[in-house]
């Protein structure tokens, strides 16, 4: 189940494996990662976010957000390394590539798209919507 969960995310969201994901400056000016971290697969916090990240497809799809999820830890040794995630870690890095939340507890998705939202270059984003 936990392998089925964590294809489905990265299927449903088409982003790369955290083994794969060692660079985040792709996403810059482009996107807003949230890196999830834990120690173990065995860790329940880990797949609470997975599971209510995923719930929400089309307003992290509409707000630029790719997700890395990595619940072994020693893959992805150079985010692992730059973050320095203790045990579940929630990160949000805004599009300029800098850190703009953190959390050793599972975000939901409401707090985490009000932080979004509030950002001002997502404010920007959302007038030119309109």
């Amino acid at each position: 189940m936990k392998t089925l969960m964590n294809l489905s995310i990265a299927f449903l969201l088409n982003l790369p494996s955290a083994v794969e994901a060692q660079d985040l400056s792709i996403h810059l000016w482009e996107k807003r990662p949230v890196l999830v971290f834990a120690d173990n697969s065995k860790d329940q916090a880990y797949y609470r976010q997975m599971k209510m990240l995923n719930a929400d497809f089309a307003a992290l799809q509409e707000r630029n957000i790719v997700i890395y999820g990595n619940n072994i830890s020693s893959a992805n040794a150079s985010l692992r390394k730059k973050y320095r995630p203790k045990g579940f870690t929630f990160i949000l890095i805004g599009k300029d590539g800098s850190v703009k939340y953190r959390s050793q507890e599972p975000v939901s998705t409401t707090k985490l798209f009000s932080l979004i939202d509030a950002m001002p270059m997502r404010q920007r984003e959302m007038q030119n919507q309109n």
